[in-house]
């Protein structure tokens, strides 16, 4: 379920709550920012040595690996090209973040992965990261806000608060 979707459901009411990752909702959706998300321009190692040092024109015309519309993905992908560049010519879509990375890792383009995905990647010889652009986005916890009372959903922020104790008061960022 891609992150956009998941937050139609959730006003839609057909979800009680979901991540989502992306800029903060709406004020019709409390959001609870859990933390940080990084990305890396994550390339094909074998692409490292023409592309690692290129500037971006050279890299942005390689073939993207991005997820369908709506998803976040692709708006933190499109996104790095606003005010550069035309957008890629060549995509190649995946809806799921695991093969969008495995895509990268067998040669067949350039995405962004999260951090905590391609840096085993790299670590491991089967990708490299581009080094002159990373994209940071939040991951929230997002329940729509007239439920803020809700037993069931106090329940589960509390319960998130223990994973990421950094977490903010559901509402206290415009949610």
């Amino acid at each position: 379920l891609l992150s956009s979707e998941a937050l139609a459901r959730v006003r839609g009411g057909t979800l009680d709550a979901s991540f989502y990752f992306g800029d903060q909702p709406d004020a019709d959706v409390t959001s609870v920012p859990l933390r940080d998300i990084v990305y890396h321009v994550a390339l094909p190692v074998a692409w490292a040595g023409e592309l690692l040092e290129a500037p971006w024109a050279a890299v942005a015309q390689k073939p993207w690996i991005v997820a369908p519309e709506p998803s976040t993905h692709r708006q933190l992908v499109l996104g790095l090209f606003r005010d550069r560049t035309p957008a890629p010519e060549q995509i190649v879509e995946a809806d799921n973040e695991s093969v969008i990375h495995n895509l990268v890792e067998s040669g067949f383009g350039v995405s962004l992965v999260r951090d905590e995905i391609s840096m085993p990647s790299v670590e491991a010889g089967r990708s490299a990261i581009w080094p002159g652009e990373r994209v940071t986005t939040k991951l929230w916890l997002v329940h729509l806000a007239d439920r803020n009372a809700d037993p069931l959903l106090t329940a589960l922020v509390d319960a998130l608060r223990g994973v990421w104790p950094d977490a903010t008061a559901p509402g206290s960022l415009g949610g």
